[in-house]
């Protein structure tokens, strides 16, 4: 009995060894795990703020010069100073314009102050202009709300953005920051009211985009894009039937 109490003694001992030992070598290698997984996530932080700071060129501002935009984008919005269009344009002008400079001391600091506008502006209005996208002169916006633009999207000039508008990134990735990703739209485009344009689509230029349109591939010039219409069901029984079609004759 003395026999086979001193063996599982020896059998519990060896055991509460190997535990130690494991749960030592497990301890090890939590900072390793830990240092590598806030070392990868510092590096997306750190790859963030650089996009967010680096410099842009601007072929259209470097062309007109940000003072002629700012009053071409005005006129084009009615004279209306408190318009929420205008102050979205002119704040992304204002990005763009600072994402140009060259020398970093002066750059940041305008960027940091345009973040705040820009943060204001979505807050307030709902409309989201990165200053990373390239867009032309003009371009007016007829509704405030639910507007978002791809900061990599290309604009032409004497553009028409209604609410509910979407330029956006297709796939279920969004950390692509390369340029080249976003749609690029043409010269007098009329987009209307809750339309979706996702992906690198080229839209050419005089094109309409009805409401609610989603548009996934490319659309050649002088079109007209719409959405599939309403469909019209009669609901069950004669006296919801007999409403329905009453209003639809009068």
């Amino acid at each position: 009995m003395k026999f086979g109490e001193s063996v599982v003694s020896w059998i519990d001992h060896e055991q509460t060894r190997e535990n130690m030992r494991m749960g030592r070598q497990i301890a090890m290698m939590i900072p390793l795990v830990v240092s590598k997984s806030a070392g990868g996530r510092w590096r997306g932080y750190a790859a963030r703020l650089a996009s967010a700071w680096a410099r842009v060129e601007n072929p259209t501002i470097r062309e007109f010069g940000i003072v002629r935009l700012l009053g071409e984008d005005l006129r084009r919005h009615g004279l209306d100073l408190l318009c929420p269009g205008f102050k979205a344009v002119a704040v992304y002008r204002f990005g763009a314009w600072a994402r140009m400079i060259r020398f970093a001391g002066w750059r940041v600091p305008l960027l940091l102050l345009h973040g705040i506008f820009f943060r204001h502006v979505r807050n307030t209005y709902g409309i989201e202009i990165y200053s990373t996208a390239q867009i032309g002169r003009r371009l007016l916006i007829g509704h405030q709300n639910g507007i978002v633009i791809h900061r990599f999207a290309t604009f032409g000039d004497d553009c028409l953005i209604r609410q509910g508008v979407t330029f956006g990134e297709a796939g279920l990735g969004r950390d692509n920051f390369a340029a080249g990703v976003g749609p690029v739209v043409g010269d007098h485009v009329d987009i209307g009211a809750g339309a979706v344009v996702i992906g690198n689509v080229r839209i050419g230029s005089n094109v309409n985009i009805g409401p609610n349109a989603v548009v996934l591939t490319d659309v050649p010039a002088g079109t007209t894009v719409l959405a599939p219409p309403a469909r019209m069901m009669l609901r069950s029984g004669g006296g919801g039937a007999a409403r329905i079609s009453t209003d639809l004759e009068g």
